[in-house]
């Protein structure tokens, strides 16, 4: 028997509750049967899907119910609210296209559907549409938004605000300008600002700007200015000016006490700190590691404290400085207010001291020399450099150039070397220490006599003191090695033991840093880090 089903001839939609999850359609329709006789106050199985583009397109969403006619032979429900087969009907992007609603019905309530439809859903679906995902957003996401067309924000020239417990906390202006606080209608000046409360109800700014922008300085970079007031004046701030191509630039420290304007510039640096790491107080242009325009003073308080602690009388009596102090520096002196002056040791200051950073140093590396024979090879890192020999009889040496004599007062030699030997054994010379240019019949120094030991020596005129060190297993690792020497003695020591001391044979020749490695077959690579070269006076 053919059964019909009939749709009402105002058939309609609405959304119930369709902000909110789940979303869901109500749709009617009048059920006949072959006879064209209502099926009234029965149970119906019904199919219900939507169909994207045309009446026999492609299923985006299907679910099963099981309603009842009533008197009248009408069944109402509502679409979202079945058992899913298949999609997600919240998640159907209703901009995307023209969508069918296809009912399959089985009158005995069944699932053998014999009786189907097609509608095509036309205004008031499109209506939904629009409110859905035109004109609003949903708090679980929206999938199928397009870009450019469909946004959060405003299509006409007013700010965005966003608001907490109904005060304004974040707002994007017209003119794309960013403000996070209560600025109210009056909007921020720099691109980003950030404005915090205090506990006074004074107002704290954090202010982002672009120094491209001349309306606040004539420079190029960026920079974050801090008002700890209402006043509009940026009263300290943290600038990068971009002084070359590449990204070379300057870092600069700003502070300003005037309030005739509302933003800082350059002119306003105190402290500048170049991208070579030279800082510059007083001046933007150190052009050495540490430059200081102006005057240093270090003050003091009274002596009492000390005389009393210490018991060492009366220090004004006895005539030490008992009142602040003005100190200035120039080059290597220490000026006194009081017209006395310091004279600053040559200790721990270039090129008195090399360190392990000097290998990769370009200034510095002038301050090396180094030789080769045959085959060898000298490699500079950041913080290493390997002595190859690369075969047999070859050589390899490096040294500085500075050169200090026992004379002029105590030297100190430390470095930390990996010599790597085959088998344990000395293939050649292994020095390390000092020794007067390359002639090490002057020289204090620690050179491999075997796979597993270690001789310190000291040569004075082609004399020499030596004395044996058995490492353990191998001298072939990394060891640090320090060489502490004065006039009347000097003292050996292996990762920090002292393995030797010598009081003969010490010479005063000029020393400089000195490393050879040679060999007579093979390949012994000799790696040194942390080289320092330090001197104290007497």
């Amino acid at each position: 028997m053919k059964k019909l089903l009939t749709l009402l001839g105002a058939v309609y939609f609405a959304a119930l509750s369709f902000a909110q999850s789940p979303q869901k359609m109500s749709f009617q329709a009048v059920i006949r049967n072959s006879s064209n006789q209502l099926v009234t106050s029965h149970a119906v199985g019904m199919r219900i899907s939507i169909l994207q583009t045309t009446s026999t397109g492609t299923a985006v969403y299907v679910e099963t119910q099981t309603p009842t006619t009533n008197v009248n032979g009408l069944v109402s429900i509502e679409i979202g609210g079945g058992t899913v087969v298949s999609g997600t009907f919240s998640s159907i992007n209703w901009a995307s296209g023209s969508y069918y609603i296809k009912t399959e019905t089985d009158p005995t309530g069944g699932t053998t559907y014999s009786i189907s439809g097609v509608t095509q859903m036309l205004s008031v679906p499109y209506a939904l549409m629009a409110k859905t995902t035109e004109n609003g957003w949903t708090t679980t996401g929206n999938s199928g938004t397009t870009p450019g067309t469909q946004f959060i924000g405003t299509p006409d020239a007013k700010d965005l605000v966003l608001k907490t417990n109904n005060v304004e906390r974040f707002r994007i202006s017209s003119d794309g300008k960013i403000c996070a606080g209560n600025f109210g209608s009056t909007g921020n000046t720099y691109p980003f600002e950030v404005r915090i409360p205090s506990t006074t109800g004074s107002q704290f700014v954090l202010k982002l700007t672009n120094l491209l922008d001349p309306a606040y300085n004539s420079g190029s970079g960026v920079g974050l200015l801090f008002s700890p007031d209402d006043a509009a004046i940026a009263k300290m701030g943290i600038l990068v000016e971009r002084k070359g191509p590449w990204g070379v630039s300057t870092m600069h420290f700003l502070s300003r006490t005037s309030s005739d304007y509302a933003s800082a510039d350059l002119s306003n640096s105190v402290m500048a700190l170049t991208q070579n790491g030279s800082l510059g107080i007083g001046t933007t242009t150190p052009a050495t590691r540490l430059e200081v325009s102006g005057v240093v003073t270090a003050t003091g308080g009274s002596s009492t404290n000390w005389n009393t602690a210490y018991g060492w009388g009366n220090h004004a009596t006895a005539g030490y400085l008992t009142t602040p102090q003005t100190l200035r520096l120039s080059n290597d002196t220490i000026y006194l207010s009081n017209g006395g002056s310091v004279k600053i040791p040559e200790t721990k200051t270039i090129p008195a001291l090399i360190t392990k950073e000097d290998f990769s140093c370009t200034a510095l590396k002038n301050y090396w020399t180094s030789a080769v024979t045959g085959g060898a090879t000298i490699g500079l890192s950041n913080s290493t450099v390997t002595l190859s020999t690369n075969g047999a009889g070859n050589t390899a040496k490096l040294y500085s150039n500075k050169q200090k004599s026992l004379n002029d007062g105590k030297l100190i030699f430390t470095a930390v070397v990996n010599t790597y030997e085959d088998n344990n054994t000395a293939y050649g010379p292994l020095v390390r220490g000092l020794v007067n240019g390359v002639d090490r019949t002057n020289a204090i120094e620690f050179i491999n006599v075997s796979g597993n030991t270690i001789q310190a020596r000291t040569v004075a005129s082609g004399t020499a003191t030596t004395t044996n060190y058995a490492v353990g297993a191998s001298v072939a690792n990394f060891y640090s090695y320090t060489i502490i020497a004065t006039k009347t003695k000097v003292e050996f020591y292996l990762d920090g033991n002292l393995i030797a001391t010598h009081t003969t044979n010490i010479p005063t020749a000029n020393l400089n840093m000195y490393f050879d490695t040679s060999t007579w077959s093979g390949n012994v690579p000799n790696t040194i880090d942390d080289a320092r070269f330090e001197i104290i006076k007497y």
